[in-house]
């Protein structure tokens, strides 16, 4: 009896070390700059005292279930800053997921979606134009997610998530509780923080798609348009609330 045990166990565990095997747990994000040679510092978000750095052009390991920081600095430049974001894997994340779900069965899609296997960082690559120190040029980040490059981060996040089909932020983090997702942390300057939501809201559903987790939050917005609807719950009372990206 033990022995049996003790095999479905052996069993179990090695049928969930498949899970993460086709993507792993963190990615190789690669940064870069015009010009070369800026120091990027890279933080993870909510815990500044952990930190990663290099020298562009350069790939850093980092968690695929984080968000993080990322500052470019180069002396004789001004600096820029921005938000390397971890979302639900766009191009080949299906694939990523098929094939852990394939090798680890219903284990294997568990084990990917609490390890942040599912997840991927964006933008890959990070690129940064940085101008002059007394020049008007202001320095940006550009999201290579758009053809080309073309536009930077700030002004093009919606339209790329549109066209890779990634979901546009809320900006917000969240924690499972009984009765959907607790916010932990409103990023200020959000579409979150515009409509008002607050640091203990419950999210109950999103666009009519109960939620449990993060990723089940950013799997309810995938596609749906420059608005949402969210049933927030406070202080015991639900209330329906619009959200424009």
């Amino acid at each position: 009896m033990m022995t049996r045990l003790f095999l479905l166990i052996l069993l179990a565990a090695s049928t969930a070390a498949c899970g993460t095997v086709t993507r792993g747990t963190k990615q190789g994000v690669k940064f870069e700059s015009e010009p070369d040679g800026a120091n990027v510092t890279v933080v993870r978000s909510k815990k500044e005292k952990t930190r990663w750095t290099c020298v562009s052009p350069c790939e850093l390991q980092l968690s695929r279930k984080r968000d993080f920081d990322v500052t470019f600095e180069k002396a004789g430049y001004k600096p820029v800053s921005g938000r390397l974001a971890s979302r639900i894997g766009a191009k080949g994340g299906a694939t990523g997921v098929a094939g852990n779900a394939i090798l680890g069965g219903g284990v294997g899609f568990i084990v990917d979606a609490g390890t942040g296997a599912n997840m991927q960082l964006k933008p890959d690559p990070m690129r940064a134009s940085l101008a002059p120190l007394g020049s008007a040029d202001t320095s940006k980040i550009y999201d290579m997610r758009v053809e080309g490059g073309g536009r930077t981060t700030a002004e093009s996040d919606a339209a790329a998530d549109a066209m890779t089909g990634l979901p546009p932020s809320l900006g917000v983090t969240g924690s499972a509780v009984d009765g959907g997702v607790r916010i932990d942390a409103v990023e200020p300057g959000s579409p979150a923080a515009r409509v008002g939501l607050q640091v203990g809201d419950i999210l109950s559903s999103v666009n009519g798609t109960p939620v449990a987790d993060m990723s089940g939050v950013d799997a309810a917005l995938l596609g749906a348009g420059p608005e949402s609807s969210l049933v927030v719950r406070r202080n015991g009372n639900d209330y329906t609330v619009a959200v424009p990206f």
